[in-house]
């Protein structure tokens, strides 16, 4: 892809800049409106009686209540929050959706005006994923990552106050943590945990307080030599994008810069987009003590079988669209 350099145009305003570098990316899909759902395949896996969710079809989401879109065209996505449940039976119901098409290299906007984390006994994910759908955006499906490699945009357990952006990889894999706003947990994409960056530096990018500051705005950037993530709190999205001429050179230092050694087109290729919504995952009940949850109850299976009311506070996905460039 040719890139303008714009070095030379620093004299001008932002709104001329994104004019004249339009061309750079041309936009190829739009996720949203009354259509989003007919985008994606609904997968449809339990997760047994050792973890807390069961993933539901379309028309069962759609009859339940667990999908739906609003007037403005935002897409809503959340668990069941009716059915008492035993703590040792099925999970609860939910919602993991994997965009029908698939992507190598883009610029992707995300638009969100809620998420489902911050909260005790909620695992989440809003990603890229390589599996076509499951035998398929988590760490906890690891086993299943091919060759072509997971991004993951949005993730964390329990009431984390930060959002963990992750690349998950099979060949090895590494990268700097250099030229990023958020600090480096892990630099070996291809370990277990993969390589993550902790979004530290804006609390608003992640769980309650994204969701008490109206949402925000993630674009990933993923080419040969990178994946770059930046977040814009709401109301500070660059005109470029709102404009829909987006120009990440305009950006400033992204959140997490993913570069280095890595090859980055040996690891990822034909990714979706997908969107998740975990309970009582190995890695939720594990951290449930340390997280202060176990006030709420004795484990984390107990808590979201139990108490299907808490599940309606802040553990939804709210999306106002996703745009792809290329």
């Amino acid at each position: 892809m040719a890139r303008l350099a714009v070095l030379s145009l620093l004299g001008l305003s932002r709104g001329v800049v994104a004019i004249v570098v339009a061309s750079q990316y041309q936009l190829q899909a739009t996720y949203s409106g009354d259509t989003f759902f007919n985008n994606f395949n609904f997968v449809t896996v339990s997760s047994g009686t050792n973890q807390g969710w069961c993933y539901v079809d379309y028309s069962t989401a759609l009859d339940e209540g667990q999908i739906s879109v609003d007037n403005s065209g935002a897409a809503y996505i959340m668990p069941d929050s009716t059915t008492t449940l035993n703590p040792n039976g099925v999970g609860r119901d939910s919602v993991k959706i994997v965009s029908t098409a698939s992507w190598t290299h883009g610029l992707f906007i995300t638009d969100l005006n809620n998420m489902p984390g911050g909260v005790c006994g909620n695992r989440l994910s809003g990603w890229s994923d390589s599996c076509e759908w499951y035998v398929i955006f988590y760490s906890t499906i690891g086993i299943l990552l091919t060759t072509l490699g997971e991004i993951d945009i949005i993730t964390g357990i329990n009431n984390a106050a930060y959002d963990q952006m992750t690349l998950f990889t099979q060949p090895t894999c590494s990268v700097d943590g250099d030229f990023q706003i958020g600090t480096s947990q892990s630099t070996d994409c291809s370990a277990a945990t993969g390589c993550s960056v902790l979004d530290d530096s804006d609390p608003n990018s992640y769980g309650v307080n994204f969701n008490s500051n109206r949402g925000g705005v993630f674009a990933t950037e993923w080419t040969s030599d990178y994946i770059r993530i930046w977040f814009f709190d709401y109301g500070t999205t660059p005109f470029d994008i709102t404009a829909g001429t987006p120009d990440p050179d305009l950006w400033g230092e992204p959140v997490s810069n993913f570069q280095g050694s890595c090859n980055i087109d040996g690891s990822f290729s034909q990714n979706s987009i997908a969107f998740d919504l975990e309970f009582c995952t190995t890695m939720a009940e594990a951290n449930w003590a340390a997280d202060g949850c176990n006030s709420l109850a004795a484990t984390c299976r107990e808590y979201v079988a139990s108490f299907p009311i808490v599940l309606m506070v802040d553990r939804y996905w709210g999306i106002n669209s996703v745009k792809v460039y290329q």
